[in-house]
């Protein structure tokens, strides 16, 4: 067993590394807030990245079950109308939230008034 005397130097990066040393003051402060800039920056930029992923990966599940439905002799016109069942009741998921969020931001709003 290692004696506490011989501990590795990644250990002792570990214990400061969550906080700025308090001889830093202000400018720990301002490191920490551009990191907070850049995030915020970085987590803006991801939208578009978001949005692409999601029509893209939806892409690929249609066309997989189409596949699928192809695979196994199910009829064009069945699949296609499972699909479009499909869509529209996570369409309507999708409307339920997006009310439920505006329900809730109204009801913040009439508050703060």
């Amino acid at each position: 067993m290692p004696s506490p005397e011989h501990r590795p130097p990644e250990h002792e990066e570990t214990q400061h590394s969550s906080a700025s040393p308090p001889e830093q003051g202000a400018a720990g402060r301002r490191s920490s807030s551009s990191q907070a800039r850049a995030r915020l920056s970085a987590s803006r930029g991801g939208s578009g990245r978001l949005i692409r992923t999601l029509v893209l990966g939806s892409l690929a599940v249609f066309g997989a079950i189409y596949w699928l439905g192809e695979e196994y002799g199910v009829d064009r016109e069945e699949t296609l109308s499972l699909l479009v069942s499909s869509l529209v009741f996570v369409l309507v998921l999708v409307g339920a939230g997006l009310a439920g969020a505006a329900f809730i931001g109204l009801v913040r709003w009439l508050r703060r008034k």
